[in-house]
This record gives C-alpha cells, sequence and structure tokens, in this order.
C-alpha cells in the first residue's frame, strides 16, 4: 500500500556498510504513483514509503514529538497502532483489513495512492476556508463591539443588541 520512494533517498548502507541502490524490482509502483509523489513533493509534503508497521508507528512518534504533523498509510493489521498515532491515518479500501480500515481516519476506496494528492489539495482548501472565515467574523465582531462601546459612551444608548451582533 505505501508504495512511495523517499524523492531524495537513491540509495542505502547494508550491514557491511557498502552502498546499495535504492530499487524495488520485487514490487514496482504502480502508474501514476511517481507523479502523486513529484506532487506532493512540489507542496510541500515528505513522502517517505515501504517501511515496515514497527518502523511507521517509531517514525510517526518521532515526528509527532518534534511537532510535524503526520499522515501514515497502511493496509495491514499490524499498520494499526502507526495509523491509530498518525494525525491522519490513511488505510487501503479493497486490500486493507477492517481493523486497519477502523484505525484510520481516512479510507482511500480505490488503494490508489494518487488519492493523497486528492485529500491533501481539499484539506488545504477547507483550511484556508475556515480561516478566512474566522477572519470575517472577528473582524465584523470587533467592528461591531466598538460602535455598541462609542455609542454607549456618547448617546447613552446601544443601536446594536445582542442578536444583531451575534
Amino acid at each position: 500500500a505505501a508504495e512511495i520512494v523517499l524523492a531524495s533517498c537513491t540509495s542505502w548502507l547494508d550491514a557491511d556498510g557498502s552502498k546499495q541502490p535504492l530499487t524495488s524490482d520485487k514490487d514496482p509502483c504502480r502508474p501514476g504513483v511517481k507523479a502523486a509523489v513529484d506532487l506532493c513533493t512540489k507542496a510541500g509534503v515528505k513522502v517517505m514509503g515501504r517501511s515496515s508497521p514497527s518502523d511507521k508507528l517509531l517514525l510517526v512518534q518521532a515526528l509527532r514529538k518534534r511537532g510535524h504533523v503526520v499522515a501514515v498509510t497502511g493496509d495491514g493489521t499490524n499498520d494499526a497502532p502507526a495509523l491509530h498515532e498518525a494525525d491522519i491515518g490513511l488505510s487501503m479500501g479493497i486490500q486493507g483489513t477492517e481493523v486497519a480500515k477502523e484505525s484510520s481516519d481516512i479510507i482511500i476506496l480505490d488503494d490508489n495512492f494518487a488519492s493523497v494528492v486528492k485529500v491533501v489539495r481539499w484539506g488545504r482548501s477547507v483550511y484556508a476556508n475556515i480561516q478566512k472565515f474566522i477572519q470575517f467574523q472577528l473582524t465584523v465582531n470587533v467592528a461591531a463591539l466598538i460602535i455598541n462601546v462609542v455609542a454607549a459612551v456618547s448617546s447613552g444608548n446601544v443601536p446594536l443588541n445582542a442578536v444583531q451582533v451575534g
């Protein structure tokens, strides 16, 4: 399920200290995954994949301790702790186990990592809209409060009642 390769990682050191290329002939990425990873990287999302369930959990805990927002994909029962611990757990809807689905926040119905790009776009859009709404509400309410305070001090009457302000 986590079929992504860390974009900046091109090799690894084996037990002897020899540098080995980072490849996976046994389980290649699905079509569209490389483009999705590139889009995520350009959007500032750091991507890492093909981790064991215990490594996922350790990585989630370490990143959250440092203040990062962490999302994890998983499909197996062993991924459930990392899915639960992450800020956003994404499980696979087709291949995923029921335990993984129950531990996650979002179920990717098509089991395609490219769908994560859509999730990130929607999430950022909703976040930006919430920020705009809060800014608008604060501006309106502060203006109404100032009008009421000035009117109450100068004339003794309050032009806006509680229902009109709220």
